[in-house]
């Protein structure tokens, strides 16, 4: 996981080089945010450790996600679907 993790941190130089829009670079850098959280997650969750991060987690990565992909079709004036993350977070599913 830390090889893949390092990958994407290694390949976001490229986007960094290119973009040239502030909403692709935010939205890059939403995404490392995310990544290195996982990373934090997956080193230090261990046997009996308390609330489970990952439903956090997986909505902070899915919007990231998303950020990034809505922002740099954008810059790119590719066309398709341009749409919000529409995951919840375990707090909002309760209400």
């Amino acid at each position: 996981m830390d090889s893949l993790l390092q990958s994407a941190n290694d390949a976001s130089a490229l986007v960094f080089l290119v973009l040239e829009s502030e909403q692709t670079y935010e939205g890059c850098r939403a995404v490392l945010r995310a990544l290195s959280s996982a990373r934090g997650v997956i080193h230090e969750t261990g046997p009996g450790g308390g609330a489970d991060p990952w439903p956090d987690l997986n909505l902070m990565l899915g919007r990231a996600t998303r950020e990034f992909q809505n922002s740099a079709r954008n810059e790119l004036e590719v066309s398709g679907p341009i749409v919000a993350w529409h995951g919840r977070s375990p707090a909002e599913q309760q209400q």
